[in-house]
C-alpha cells in the first residue's frame, strides 16, 4: 500500500481525520465540508469551525455473502442529544471503493478502499494523503499578518 493513508474507524466514532490541531471530517460527494480547528491548549475547545456537524458510524454489520452493512449518520452533539440530519446505509465488503471529499474542490475527493471489516470496524486505506487544504493554510497564514 505505498503513498497510502490507512485509518481505522469504529462504531460510534465520527469518520474525522485527525491532523495536529485540525479535524478534517469525512463527508459524501455531494453534502458539505464540515471541518473544525481546535486550540492546542484546550482540546476540547474549537476555535474555528463551520459547523457542528458530522458523520457517525452508528452499525457494521455482517450480512451474506461476504457483505457487510455500513450506517452512518449526519449529526451534530450538544450537551444534552443528538440532531440527526440524514441516515444512509450501504452494503460493502473488502475491497470496495468508497469516495469521499473533505473541502470544497474536487481535488480534496479521494478513493478509499475498504481494507478491512469485521464487526464494529471498518479499515479504509486512501489513495493519498489527506491533510488541511490549501486554501485553508493560505487563510491562516494571511489571518496572522
Amino acid at each position: 500500500m505505498d503513498n497510502k493513508q490507512t485509518v481505522q474507524f469504529k462504531t460510534g466514532e465520527s469518520l474525522t481525520i485527525k491532523e495536529d490541531d485540525f479535524s478534517i471530517n469525512l463527508m459524501l460527494p455531494d453534502y458539505p465540508v464540515f471541518w473544525s480547528k481546535k486550540d492546542p491548549f484546550n482540546p476540547l475547545k474549537k476555535i474555528t469551525a463551520n459547523t457542528d456537524y458530522q458523520f457517525f458510524i452508528t452499525e457494521i454489520s455482517k450480512q451474506e455473502n461476504n457483505y457487510w452493512k455500513l450506517e452512518i449518520i449526519l449529526t451534530r452533539a450538544n450537551d444534552e442529544r443528538y440532531f440527526l440530519g440524514g441516515r444512509f446505509k450501504f452494503f460493502i465488503r473488502e475491497n470496495d471503493s468508497l469516495v469521499f471529499k473533505y473541502f470544497e474542490n474536487e481535488i480534496y475527493y479521494v478513493k478509499a478502499t475498504v481494507t478491512k471489516l469485521n464487526y464494529n470496524e471498518i479499515e479504509l486505506a486512501f489513495d493519498k494523503e489527506i491533510s488541511k487544504p490549501t486554501e485553508l493554510q493560505e487563510t491562516e497564514q494571511r489571518s496572522r499578518w
